[in-house]
């Protein structure tokens, strides 16, 4: 079994500052795998200085992505009458 945080979606962003060069700016937003994270600073960085700097975060996905991570169906999913295991089945034996 695998643990909560897997190390294989270890990820990292490039956080540019507001005077960050255009490369920075088109990779702005965009999370990469830590073995595929590009070098700081980026090829085509015309600052004299880089500022930018990595995020990082267990996890490369933004946020929940199922319908119950959401809560959205929380309220139809619940009580007895969804509970399938509960009622007889549909064999002859069951009846």
């Amino acid at each position: 079994m695998e643990k909560d945080t897997d190390l294989r979606w270890e990820s990292l962003e490039i956080v540019p500052d507001e005077h960050s060069c255009i490369a920075s700016q088109h990779v702005k937003g965009h999370r990469f795998l830590c073995a595929e994270t590009p070098t700081l600073p980026l090829p085509g960085c015309t600052c004299e200085r880089c500022t930018c700097r990595y995020e990082y975060f267990s996890d490369r996905r933004r946020g929940p992505r199922r319908a119950e991570e959401l809560g959205e169906f929380s309220m139809l999913l619940s009580g007895p009458e969804t509970e399938r295991r509960a009622r007889r089945g549909r064999r002859k034996s069951d009846v």
